[in-house]
């Protein structure tokens, strides 16, 4: 939507992922993307790890958005994107947490993230050093908060 408003190209870095290969960030054709971030004067660029990809992309942009999901206010997400006991006991918690629901659930609560079984364990430690290096929510020149419930 917001690439509409601004009329300008709007580009998904998973369009440049090289998927199923257990990761993320090291799994982009950063040639390819530099190569199309370079080609355009405006863009909306939008993915996970953000701004970890454009620094392996070698890009830099003007404005950083940061989307927060939300549910009745609170964001669903926090607990893997804030870390006030270490990245490490977040991690281990997380591991606990799938073990618990996996248990219980065949699939994990809609709201649950990140989502998706035991396979995307990796990604989601990923996202969550990622947060933890970059601290993306607190440096966005803009931070979005999306309803889950409002899609």
């Amino acid at each position: 939507m917001l690439s509409e408003v601004l009329e300008c190209p709007h580009l998904e870095v998973e369009d440049y992922l090289h998927k199923n290969q257990g990761g993320y960030v090291d799994f982009i054709d950063y040639a390819a993307l530099a190569s199309a971030l370079s080609s355009l004067a405006t863009f909306v660029l939008s993915g996970v790890c953000l701004r970890e990809v454009l620094v392996n992309a070698g890009a830099d942009v003007d404005g950083n958005i940061y989307i927060k999901r939300s549910l009745d206010g609170i964001w669903v997400d926090e607990d893997q994107c804030v870390f006030p006991d270490g990245i490490d006991a977040a991690i281990e918690s997380l591991a606990r947490d799938r073990a618990m629901v996996s248990q219980y659930f065949d699939e994990p609560p809609e709201h649950a993230a990140p989502q998706g079984g035991d396979d995307e364990a990796p990604f989601a430690e990923e996202i969550m050093r990622y947060h933890d290096s970059y601290i993306p929510q607190d440096d966005a020149d803009l931070v979005f908060e999306r309803d889950i419930n409002n899609g």
